[in-house]
């Protein structure tokens, strides 16, 4: 077996062969993914959650922070095999030294690392100047376009939520909460 001399790849046999296995953890995109529920897979508060992470974007947060962390492009998530193909991948971050301690004792559990990329991820540069979201490239005027549109969606929701009648927007909610008053 040629392979069992390289550390880290993507043969399965050779992860479960090595010994220091237990001192990393997997972080898969769809424990960020906003747009996932729990059953889903999503790990994380919605809070702290991203729309359409990516593992390069994990591996990047982790390494920023000092952690051994390696891509592996070809794995997919257990429950989603025919997921989309931006969506392969996942981060194998070294959690533990060989003699049993923690690599960074603040991060000691598996959901502090995951909670640390998805309150990380949006600060990255490739995220805010996606953040625009336009066809036109340039990102600067249509991203405070977008986001002054988000903020009036969001007051407007607000404002028609408040009233005595539920006929504005269509919402479930609405409707709910107008029964609950009477």
């Amino acid at each position: 077996m040629a392979h069992s001399s390289e550390a880290l790849t993507d043969n399965t046999n050779i992860y479960y062969q090595d010994p220091t296995r237990h001192n990393y953890i997997f972080i898969y995109p769809q424990y960020l993914n906003i747009k996932r529920t729990v059953k889903q897979g999503r790990r994380t508060a919605k809070s702290l959650s991203v729309e359409n992470p990516s593992a390069q974007e994990i591996r990047d947060i982790c390494l920023e922070f000092g952690f051994d962390a390696r891509l592996e492009p070809k794995k997919r998530y257990p429950q989603d095999p025919d997921c989309d193909p931006n969506h392969i991948g996942r981060v194998r971050v070294k959690l533990k030294n060989e003699d049993g301690s923690f690599c960074k004792p603040e991060f000691d559990t598996k959901m502090k690392v995951v909670n640390l990329c998805g309150a990380s991820i949006p600060k990255l540069k490739s995220r805010q100047q996606k953040s625009g979201g336009g066809a036109g490239g340039g990102g600067g005027p249509s991203a405070s376009a977008a986001s002054t549109n988000q903020n009036q969606e969001n007051i407007s929701a607000n404002n028609s939520g408040a009233g005595n009648s539920g006929g504005g927007g269509g919402g479930g909610k609405q409707k709910k909460r107008g029964g609950r008053k009477r």
